[in-house]
């Protein structure tokens, strides 16, 4: 409204979720759904408003790889994935949530991203210093710690962290894990904390695979110095965003935004044009002056 739209042409509803939310997508009167979300209750929305034939743009989860190849920078490599993996404290669909790294280069990188990541201050993001901030709440605290306890039972090696910080408030400390095999429940759903599992690959190809090997297909990253392996990844990787050299996280809004398999509907993006093409109809029109 500050920004000149009319009055009444966005509205801000407050309530339970399951309940509004239903009453959204599947009210005949409502002609678009746009939600982010769970994989879980996305398919439900996708499943009311599709009665109605209205249009729907998802985004889902997420359970993204940051894939290090031999000759990555190591430096470049441990930054980008502290920034990714525990700069919004894992609560991002884009966070790195895995670490995909060539066995020639592994225990170096590990050993620095752990060096590395014990010296994080952890507190209220508000205050100056403190490099990752708490989880959003008790059931979010909570479910990151059933996820380090599972990791450790299926065999994943901890490195670093596990507890939660002794701070008052939802904090949680950074958390590594190691030798992480891809069939583990740690390498496959989606945490939503600040816990890193790391995967070893033989090379790219296999990297490529076990990036894949998921049913999510949101971001994905790679860190290399060959232009020729970077657009390789890009190219095979199953992922609606692919970042070289970057973060996982952090996105340009004017680019289209959207993810494959379950991280989304596969049909409208988000952000830039797509996102305005969501939002309009088009309608062809013929006339014969004669």
């Amino acid at each position: 409204m500050e920004a000149g739209l009319p009055s009444g042409v966005i509205n801000f509803l407050t309530g339970d979720g399951a309940l509004i939310g239903t009453e959204m997508a599947s009210n005949p009167h409502v002609n678009g759904i746009s939600f982010t979300g769970s994989y879980n209750t996305g398919t439900k929305v996708y499943q009311n408003a599709i009665k109605n034939m209205a249009r729907v743009q998802l985004e889902m989860g997420g359970k993204n790889a940051l894939v290090i190849l031999k000759d990555a920078d190591l430096h470049l490599a441990v930054d980008l994935a502290i920034r990714g993996g525990f700069g919004l404290t894992g609560q991002a669909c884009t966070a790195t949530s895995r670490v995909i790294v060539e066995e020639e280069i592994a225990d170096a990188f590990v050993s620095a991203l752990t060096s590395t990541t014990k010296n994080l201050v952890v507190g209220n993001g508000l205050e100056s210093g403190v490099q990752m901030g708490p989880l959003v709440n008790q059931d979010q605290l909570e479910t990151t710690q059933s996820y380090i306890t599972l990791g450790q039972k299926e065999g994943a090696q901890l490195l670093l962290g596990g507890e939660v910080d002794g701070q008052k408030g939802y904090f949680a400390q950074a958390t590594i894990f190691d030798h992480v095999g891809p069939t583990m429940r740690i390498a496959r759903e989606e945490i939503f904390g600040p816990v890193i599992s790391i995967l070893r690959a033989k090379d790219i190809r296999d990297a490529i695979e076990k990036t894949n090997a998921i049913q999510f297909g949101l971001s994905a990253g790679v860190v290399t110095n060959n232009l020729k392996a970077a657009f390789a990844f890009a190219n095979q990787v199953d992922a609606g965003v692919v970042k070289i050299n970057e973060p996982t996280t952090g996105l340009a809004l004017n680019a289209p935004f959207g993810g494959f398999k379950q991280s989304s509907a596969n049909t409208f993006k988000e952000q830039g044009q797509a996102a305005i093409d969501f939002y309009t109809r088009t309608k062809t029109i013929y006339v014969n002056h004669e």
